[in-house]
């Protein structure tokens, strides 16, 4: 049985994105936040990046990736799924799922080559 449970090949890439995070509260929605990074590895399904700052497990997030091939960012909305101290430092690998993405968008980081 296959444990890696990937559906798309990750790319080790530098790209720079902006995480907005969000909670929904007595049916409004609260935007918190911006975090201006860049990835670490990013996917057609997911990123990792690297966060000074927590976010909480199963939290939902909007994400904007810049290529830079294209004029206009991708949106996507995710999910944090884990994140991990990196030792001796202050700061977090965080793993993003994405739930909702265009499919042309996410052809689009189909289509990645290696970029940093």
């Amino acid at each position: 049985m296959n444990k890696n449970k990937r559906q798309f090949i990750r790319l080790n890439a530098t790209v720079r994105i902006v995480i907005i995070p969000y909670e929904v509260t007595d049916e409004r929605l609260l935007i918190k936040d911006e975090k201006d990074v860049s990835t670490k590895n990013i996917s057609a399904g997911g990123i990792l990046f690297r966060s000074n700052q927590t976010l909480p497990i199963n939290s939902l997030v909007e994400v904007k990736i810049f290529l830079p091939s294209e004029p206009n960012p991708i949106d996507a909305i995710g999910e944090i799924r884990h994140m991990r101290r990196l030792k001796q430092s202050p700061e977090f690998d965080v793993g993003i799922r994405f739930l909702k993405i265009a499919h042309a968008d996410q052809a689009k980081l189909l289509q990645l080559k290696k970029i940093s």
